[in-house]
């Protein structure tokens, strides 16, 4: 393809994004579509002027002539790779697998709190998902650690593997589970949802089709919610 027909492909692209994101099933001239999406999309908002720019410039570039569009200017090399890159932000399919993949650090019920401790510490990790044979049980949180540090100092037991802390975990902090092909749009809503029940995300663990007893091969954590705010 040349660059003209690059460039109208994103803005078709877009067109079709910016009716998904508003819900429009009919009809309307652009510049009300991209109004209607800034209030509900930041990537919209962001790129506004640039989008009304583009819109003006796929009118330069196609002339209309008995209800046929032909293509009488060329735009640059530059331009399309901007409108192309925009096309892709806002293409409301955005994969967690996109982002978030990683290696997922783990620990069992019957491990001592004290290597878990160290192993979190190592690696500069503040949550860790705490598994049994059956599959992920909960979140053990430094927090969690400190508290019964904290009681131990108080009343000390002998008892401190990792069920112990788990056994009083609230039941007000939740863990869910993502498939690697969900939207970054889900996760936001996981959290918004959330937020309103007053529930505390501890974390979002991905995994192949988002099942429990599946092998974890990403973790979300309120510490990515700034960027993914930012962006998304």
């Amino acid at each position: 393809m040349d660059n003209a027909q690059r460039f109208l492909s994103a803005y078709a692209s877009i067109e079709k994004s910016l009716e998904q994101i508003t819900g429009r099933t009919k009809y309307v001239k652009f510049y009300q579509l991209l109004q209607e999406a800034t209030i509900k999309n930041k990537f919209a908002q962001k790129y506004e002027i640039e989008l009304q720019e583009y819109a003006e410039l796929r009118n330069a570039i196609v002339h209309q002539r008995d209800g046929v569009g032909k293509i009488i200017a060329q735009p640059t090399l530059e331009t399309v790779e901007e409108i192309e890159k925009i096309a892709e932000l806002l293409d409301e399919y955005h994969p967690v697998s996109k982002y978030f993949l990683k290696k997922v650090l783990v620990c069992h019920l019957d491990e001592k709190i004290l290597d878990v401790q160290k192993r979190m510490q190592e690696n500069n990790i503040s949550k860790i998902p705490v598994y049994d044979k059956q599959g992920i049980v909960g979140i053990l949180t430094v927090e969690s650690i400190a508290k019964w540090a904290c009681a131990q100092l108080i009343s000390p037991t002998n008892i401190s593997t990792v069920n112990d802390i788990y056994e009083s975990i609230n039941e007000n902090e939740k863990v869910f589970f993502l498939s690697k092909n969900a939207s970054v749009y889900e996760v936001i809503r996981i959290y918004n949802t959330s937020m309103k029940k007053g529930q505390l995300v501890l974390a979002i663990i991905i995994t192949e089709e988002g099942i429990k007893t599946q092998k974890p091969i990403g973790i979300i954590t309120v510490k990515d919610l700034p960027v993914i705010l930012e962006y998304f």
